[in-house]
């Protein structure tokens, strides 16, 4: 059932003319409707949702009654403490100025515009970041704390081969550095199977992985005046021909030989990648004073090993060390 309450109480007092008494608050189970007719100003109460409303316009018959929980409001300031602030349906709109979060943001949050984060930034769940600016940097991750400051993207617990992955669907990925750029993992595998892929370095490219480095690509390109690899380094000391190495790329200096001029000697390397049909590129160079010539004659493949043949093509013995290099190239 509507009410109307039309007209309020005046107080008498000389001789000042009368004035109006404020209307008392309407205190109700339910909201209010068009039809509930007070004075403007009236505050009606619903005790049953806790709640209340302004009634800010009548007329016609038709009353408007404004809920302090709906509505646009404009504040120089806002101060919850303590509480929080809810939003069941709909945003909230910050045209200028800043939002400072000094605890938690839960849920969704979509922002459409600059974030400027000074402290930590965690998010719990998924955190997608999306740039729709048409620009160089649309989308920017920059650290500027000092000459100790570092980006770190890192993720504590995948496991899968794609745990980090960096994705371009339609024009390219560049890295620069202004010093050295460096890449260590166990592994380490640069795949390109349609495109070329180039690196280029001004100083210093340091790709380190514990097992293997994979670049699989139909043209590969170095674009530098100085590159080079480290092997893997051993000395073996003669009686002793067989040396050990499981990596693609290996240095074994035979020390002690004196193979005579004309004679061969056989040199073994066990490798476990190595099988009958792989592909090896190997050298030798000898060193000391007399003129022997340690020639690679033969280099036989097998399942875990291979086997150098050098013959002494001078005219004197054997009387220093004997470098030899491989470098599995397919294994």
């Amino acid at each position: 059932m509507s009410t109307k309450v039309t007209r309020r109480n005046t107080l008498y007092g000389y001789p000042n003319p009368q004035a109006g008494l404020q209307q008392e608050p309407l205190v109700m189970q339910r909201d209010p409707m068009v039809s509930d007719a007070a004075e403007v100003g009236t505050i009606w109460c619903n005790t049953e949702s806790q709640s209340y409303w302004i009634l800010t316009a009548s007329q016609g018959g038709v009353n408007t009654w404004t809920s302090s929980t709906g509505g646009a409001e404009t504040v120089t300031s806002l101060t919850v403490d303590p509480g929080d602030i809810t939003v069941t349906d709909g945003d909230i709109n910050v045209d200028t100025g800043n939002v400072t979060v000094a605890g938690t943001i839960t849920g969704g949050a979509i922002i459409s515009a600059s974030i400027d984060v000074p402290g930590a930034l965690e998010v719990t769940g998924s955190a997608i970041i999306t740039g729709t600016e048409d620009s160089v940097g649309a989308v920017t991750l920059n650290s500027d704390g000092g000459t100790a400051s570092t980006l770190v993207i890192e993720n504590q617990t995948g496991t899968t081969d794609s745990a980090i992955t960096i994705t371009s669907q339609v024009g390219g990925t560049f890295i620069t550095a202004d010093t050295n750029f460096k890449v260590e993992a166990g592994a380490v595998a640069i795949d390109s199977v349609v495109d070329a892929i180039s690196i280029s370095s001004a100083t210093t490219l340091d790709i380190d992985a514990d097992t293997s480095v994979t670049i699989t690509t139909p043209t590969l390109k170095f674009d530098s005046a100085d590159i080079s690899a480290v092997p893997d380094e051993h000395i073996v000391a003669s009686p002793t021909s067989t040396a050990t190495s499981n990596n693609n790329m290996v240095v074994v200096s035979f020390t002690g030989f004196t193979t005579a001029a004309g004679a061969s000697q056989v040199f073994t390397i066990d490798n476990s990648q190595i099988v009958s049909a792989s592909a090896v590129f190997v050298t030798a160079a000898n060193l000391g004073a007399n003129d022997a010539k340690m020639t690679v004659t033969r280099v036989l493949t097998a399942t875990g090993s291979v086997a150098i043949t050098l013959t002494n093509n001078g005219t004197q013995a054997l009387d220093g060390t004997v470098n030899i290099t491989l470098w599995l190239v397919l294994a």
